[in-house]
């Protein structure tokens, strides 16, 4: 037998990899030997429950005489040729001095040949036991471990207890030939593997879920399934079967009980809504500094799963960019500490978008090739190849962090409250720029970072450091969006979809590839690992549930997941007081063939019921959907325009829009607006001495509701994001538990701390009445005007709406920006534009006078025109659920 490594408590071991030694070296073993009362006394066949104790583990594997026989055979040829006094332990109790193991037979008969009884043989046995696991030589042989069901993954507390191990049959997943091949089994709290015959590699990982089932069939052969898969086993006796079945059921039915039961989880979720702890991040700046923060942490593992991902972004960028803050120093940095690091991106279409996401995976791999595995994933065949992405952005650290947004790690995301457009900083040493003449220090965005999508899409990610537009000419696009970060067991349910994506992928493109593992669920965190996790200092305590859109190809479910949708359609109907949606898409129409999500019928119903109160309804969205494209002009801006005839007609055109539904519901237009506020969000800034203006992009994917509920993830509002058979998506729900003192329609409420804080963070930004020294990285801040009562007619009409009104009367009269109710076809775009302010000074006069960001969302825009592409279109070409 080869000499095992020795293994140091100090190295980083991970989850999915087994420890050198079958026992932990220098922790003494012991075994506690009793009859089973299921024994036939009257036929011999008499079976044995061995107990051991080791370290903090505890567990029984049901032996016969001759299984003990045949180990002692074992265990005596084997020790004839090795040293076995040299391995004996020094911490444990004096035993005789015998040099070798005692005869078996000693087990069975006495010193005069007579037959031992039962309790003999069994004090025997003990002895027995005690001298064999007294050696490191014996502990670590193979057929000990075998005996006593050990193996690498035995004793990983991350991992929880093995209940039962052993050699089973599994047959292959191969649908054309059927084979069985020889597999140790590992039975843990929620999941089975399977390892190669040596132990040495995991073989493959069946988790437990909410839906998980057991049956022996044919008395041999178990059956198990779970949401994604079915597995069948093979034993070699019935007994073996049945002792397996009630073993794997027992631990089923502990997961089943945990994730939801028989009755399931509130909004047809994987995972159970749990008490935990969360905080709101808003914008990039405040994000990417978060994220930077809980890489450094990590001691194990990080996973990141992204729809586009860029290594060469800063997290923090607070003066000076700095080399240390590069994401793709940081992963180095803890790849180099042991660290293990596994990053699941989305193969994109190159033909139609370019993600960047294989030169991602050679940066990445190349940094460290032993503690960095990237895996790039799509679905199989033609429509999911092209169609349908991963669209979800998830950030986890040890199982024990987990963040989820909007946001992905890649450019032109950073951003922060104040959202400048231009970045030109001179200084005096005459730095030469690789652009232009004049001189470019130390850009806030740098290279492709400095980006505006309506000017040019990314392209080229070999070269992040070199600008991709021209900053002396194009603004950037600023960059609105949120997130949330939550810890505990919430985070190991956000981990366990990561782990379940990830297995799926191996399993399909990568499965005989031993670089990339399987990865394994840890066990719910102790109290002492609570502690030790660094929690966000602002974090709050909060009901969390993780949502997801997900189904067969994203993610080999059997049945599909749409628990986002549930939870926005629940949300809305039963909502008392507000709704709040920040999204950047808004697709949802009234009984339509093609679009299936029924949020908008929820917003109906809701306001229907509602007609006569000061219920409302915020909506805030992107101005103009962000294509390449100049909306003013219609040879230029197809793809919006298709988009937007989607969102129009979701909106306010035709009877299945919101305001034609209400229309039909015999609310009037003034009716209508007491209830509804469309909105979206604008910049201006100068650049070269003139005053220019931007869409203030957003690209949240928020609902809060009542000050009490917040859903907040990767989700659009479309039938895309919501459906779950098309792009997978993550969000987290969250219900308040810390309630605060609070307004809603002039009278008091308890408002939870959660939501109602993050919604006023945003309405602050939105509306200017940040501090002027506000700090992205820090959450608490006051302002002097009440953010509380957004029902009241004074904050709805006077404070929110008057805002957006005059914010929109600026630009039009600085800027005459598009979109406009005052332009109903192209055509009229020139005669709006004719008598535009040009004076300079005057035009910084009127912007003086701007709060904030927030305008009116214009529904009028280009009414008169059909906004659907013509037959002889390319964009006919492509199905319409592209664009729902």
């Amino acid at each position: 037998m080869a000499e095992q490594q020795r293994y140091d408590p100090g190295t980083i071991v991970q989850p999915n990899e087994p420890l050198p030694n079958n026992f932990l070296p220098e922790h003494p073993a012991k075994v506690f030997v009793t009859v089973c009362n299921t024994s036939d006394f009257s036929s011999q066949e008499i079976w044995y429950d061995l107990t051991v104790e080791h370290d903090s583990f505890q567990w029984t594997v049901r032996r016969k005489l001759s299984d003990v026989a045949k180990l002692a055979f074992g265990l005596k040829a084997y020790s004839a040729f090795k040293d076995v006094s040299a391995s004996r332990l020094t911490d444990v109790d004096d035993f005789d001095a015998v040099t070798k193991p005692p005869s078996i037979m000693n087990f069975l008969h006495s010193a005069t040949g007579e037959r031992k009884n039962i309790e003999s043989v069994k004090e025997d046995m003990q002895q027995y036991f005690d001298y064999i696991l007294a050696y490191e030589i014996y502990r670590g042989h193979n057929s000990l471990a075998d005996f006593f069901e050990v193996s690498g993954f035995t004793f990983r507390k991350e991992l929880g207890r093995s209940k039962k191990e052993g050699y089973l049959q599994k047959q292959s997943d191969n649908c054309c030939v059927s084979t069985w091949s020889k597999r140790w089994a590992v039975l843990k709290d929620k999941f089975l593997m399977y390892l190669d015959e040596t132990k040495q590699y995991v073989e493959g990982v069946f988790l437990f879920d909410g839906v998980s089932s057991v049956v022996v069939e044919k008395g041999v052969f178990l059956k198990l399934k779970n949401s994604s898969h079915t597995i069948y086993l093979k034993c070699m006796t019935s007994e073996e079967a049945i002792n397996w079945h009630d073993s794997i059921e027992s631990n089923m039915e502990n997961v089943i009980s945990e994730f939801g039961g028989a009755m399931g989880n509130v909004h047809g979720s994987f995972a159970p809504a749990r008490p935990s702890v969360a905080h709101w991040l808003v914008d990039g700046c405040d994000f990417f500094s978060a994220v930077a923060d809980a890489l450094e942490s990590a001691k194990s593992e990080i996973f990141i799963t992204g729809w586009t991902f860029s290594p060469a972004i800063f997290l923090k960028r607070k003066g000076e960019l700095k080399d240390e803050w590069l994401l793709k120093t940081i992963i180095e940095k803890k790849a180099a500490s042991g660290v293990k690091i596994y990053i699941l991106l989305y193969n994109g279409p190159g033909v139609v978008v370019d993600l960047g996401e294989h030169y991602a995976k050679y940066i990445l791999e190349s940094l460290n090739e032993e503690n960095i595995r990237v895996l790039i994933h799509r679905g199989l065949g033609l429509e999911n190849n092209l169609f349908w992405s991963h669209h979800e952005k998830l950030i986890i650290v040890d199982q024990s962090i987990a963040f989820v947004s909007g946001i992905d790690l890649s450019f032109g995301r950073w951003d922060y409250h104040k959202h400048p457009m231009t970045d030109l900083k001179t200084s005096d040493d005459k730095e030469e720029s690789h652009h232009w003449s004049k001189c470019i220090c130390h850009p806030t965005w740098k290279g492709m970072d400095y980006a505006n999508d309506y000017v040019k899409a990314a392209t080229g990610y070999d070269k992040p450091f070199e600008d991709q537009l021209d900053r002396r000419i194009n603004p950037r696009m600023p960059w609105h969006d949120v997130g949330a970060v939550t810890y505990h067991e919430s985070a190991r349910d956000v981990a366990k979809h990561f782990i379940q994506r990830w297995n799926f992928a191996k399993a399909k493109r990568h499965r005989k590839q031993a670089k990339y593992a399987y990865l394994l669920p840890k066990v719910n965190p102790t109290v002492e690992e609570k502690y030790s996790v660094k929690v966000h200092p602002d974090a709050v305590k909060a009901e969390v549930q993780v949502l997801r859109s997900a189904g067969a190809w994203s993610v080999g479910l059997a049945e599909t997941e749409s628990s986002i949708h549930e939870a926005y359609v629940r949300a809305i109907k039963t909502a008392k007081h507000y709704v709040y949606i920040e999204n950047q898409f808004f697709v949802s129409i009234k009984d339509d063939d093609l679009v299936w999500n029924k949020i908008i019928e929820a917003l109906i119903e809701r306001i229907t019921a509602a007609k006569g109160t000061n219920f409302r309804v915020y909506v805030v969205l992107p101005l103009i959907p962000a294509f390449e494209g100049d909306f003013s002009k219609d040879e230029t801006s197809e793809d919006i325009q298709l988009v937007t005839y989607y969102q129009f007609r979701s909106i306010s055109r035709g009877d299945g829009s919101l305001v034609g539904a209400l229309k039909n519901n015999g609310f009037s237009d003034e009716e209508i607006k007491h209830h509804i506020s469309f909105c979206g969000l604008r910049q201006h800034d100068v650049l070269n001495g003139k005053a220019i203006s931007e869409v203030l992009y957003i690209h949240s994917k928020l609902m809060i509701v009542d000050d009490k509920i917040t859903i907040v993830g990767s989700a659009n509002l479309n039938d895309r994001s919501m459906i779950g058979t098309r792009d997978s998506e993550v969000a987290l729900w969250m219900r308040d538990t810390e309630l605060i003192p609070s307004m809603m329609d002039g009278k008091h409420y308890l408002a939870g701390k959660f939501s109602s804080n993050f919604r006023k963070r945003l309405f602050a930004e939105f509306l200017g009445l940040l501090p002027h020294d506000y700090d992205d990285e820090v959450s608490d801040f006051s302002v002097e005007r009440s953010l509380s009562d957004i029902t009241s007619d004074e904050f709805f009409n006077n404070i929110w709406e008057k805002t957006a009104r005059n914010n929109n009367q600026i630009y039009e009269e600085v800027f005459k920006p598009v979109p406009t109710d005052a332009v109903a076809r192209f055509s009229q775009v020139d005669e709006y534009r004719k008598d535009i302010i040009t004076n300079e000074e005057d035009k910084r006069e009127m912007l003086e006078q701007v709060q904030g960001y927030l305008v009116k969302f214009s529904t009028e825009y280009l009414k008169e025109e059909d906004l659907y592409p013509d037959a002889d279109s390319f964009l006919r070409l492509i199905p319409a659920e592209m664009f729902t």
